[in-house]
């Protein structure tokens, strides 16, 4: 999967990402079962699971070699 998906270049402390353990430099290859390659893609990605009403959206990470799955929390605060 080298050279696929979204890179991580900041996470904000204390944001759902931070809380599940997205860091810089992860690669986001997919959310849900749709493949990504920029972020614009994952951010629509996650938009639309919200907006479909589900709590939570599982990612597909590469870190350091390794995948790595994520469930990020997308319902309204």
């Amino acid at each position: 999967m080298q050279g696929n998906g979204a890179i991580v270049l900041s996470v904000e402390d204390g944001s759902p990402a931070a809380e599940h353990g997205l860091r810089p430099g992860d690669v986001i290859v997919k959310v849900g079962n749709e493949k990504v390659n920029q972020p614009n893609q994952v951010a629509k990605r996650i938009s639309h699971a919200k907006d479909s009403g589900k709590k939570s959206v599982l990612l597909l990470v590469q870190r350091e070699g390794s995948d790595h799955f994520v469930a990020l929390g997308v319902a309204a605060s």
